[in-house]
């Protein structure tokens, strides 16, 4: 369980594992990060996530991306599967509007904390979902208090 949500399982990666390793290191994965953001994606001092929604979780209510950086950071959320048909990924858009999606296996989600985009992930049904959380820093970007807390706060396997 994690404390942080108890309605999901984590489990915090270290920085070697291989999971982490293939993705960071994916040409696919770089190359969509560096043409949205402009920077090659490097792992950062957070560990990658890996977390579980079982039937009938809460999913996460409407947030803000908490900054751990001191330049924004981006979150990335790699769908590994989804067998549940009422989990949308619904975020609200610069002109207010709620904007939605049917996350899918292997469909990855960027969200800027600079943006301060509000998004949520609704509950589920019958179904669960698995997903990977991964960090993208900027070169030369001082890590917060908040990433020590929730580093912390990580369940490290």
């Amino acid at each position: 369980d994690d404390a942080r949500m108890p309605h999901r399982r984590t489990a915090c990666l270290p920085e070697d594992h291989e999971l982490s390793t293939v993705l960071y290191d994916s040409p696919d994965v770089q190359k969509v990060f560096r043409h949205l953001h402009g920077y090659e994606l490097k792992p950062s001092e957070f560990p990658t996530e890996y977390r579980e929604y079982g039937a009938h979780s809460k999913g996460m209510w409407w947030h803000k991306d908490l900054q751990m950086w001191d330049k924004p950071q981006v979150e990335m959320v790699y769908t590994v599967f989804n067998e549940d048909d009422r989990t949308r990924f619904q975020w609200q858009s610069p002109d207010k509007k709620i904007r939605s999606i049917s996350p899918r296996q292997n469909d990855m989600t960027f969200v800027s904390v600079e943006q301060e985009t509000l998004h949520r992930v609704t509950p589920l049904g019958l179904g669960s979902r698995g997903i990977i959380k991964m960090v993208g820093v900027r070169p030369g970007s001082v890590p917060m208090e908040s990433m020590h807390v929730e580093k912390r706060n990580c369940p490290m396997v």
